[in-house]
């Protein structure tokens, strides 16, 4: 599931640059009655506004271990040197995703959290000259 308003677009001024990208969401897991539910965060890729292919995923989830628990809140910090095939000019964009381990659990990114940013997510693009 997409996270809305949450993506980054760069464009590279040299041909085969790297991007780096540094993802560093904070995760909401709620698991509405059950336990052993868990949320993953997954990282897309667009080049010149073509269709998104899923680059990363995290393999660390946020899983609910014990179904008395209402919400369970967490971090996650993801490094990618991705090496996307582009032309000059092109804009890369970037989308966050999560995915839920299963239907009765709800999963979120928050951007913001009431405006405090030090529960903010980032998503931070750097070009890296090849």
């Amino acid at each position: 599931v997409d996270v809305t308003g949450f993506s980054q677009a760069i464009t590279p001024t040299a041909a085969s640059s790297k991007i780096l990208a540094m993802l560093n969401p904070h995760i909401q897991s709620n698991p509405d009655g059950t336990y052993n539910g868990g949320t993953s965060v997954l990282l897309a890729r667009s080049v010149a506004g073509g269709s998104y292919s899923t680059i990363a995923a995290s393999n660390l989830q946020l899983y609910m271990t014990d179904s008395g628990v209402r919400y369970q809140d967490g971090y996650l910090n993801m490094n990618i040197l991705d090496s996307p095939t582009y032309s000059l000019g092109d804009a890369i964009t970037y989308k966050v995703q999560t995915k839920t381990s299963d239907a009765n659990v709800t999963g979120r990114i928050n951007v913001t959290s009431g405006g405090e940013t030090n529960l903010a997510s980032r998503l931070i693009l750097i070009e890296v000259a090849a």
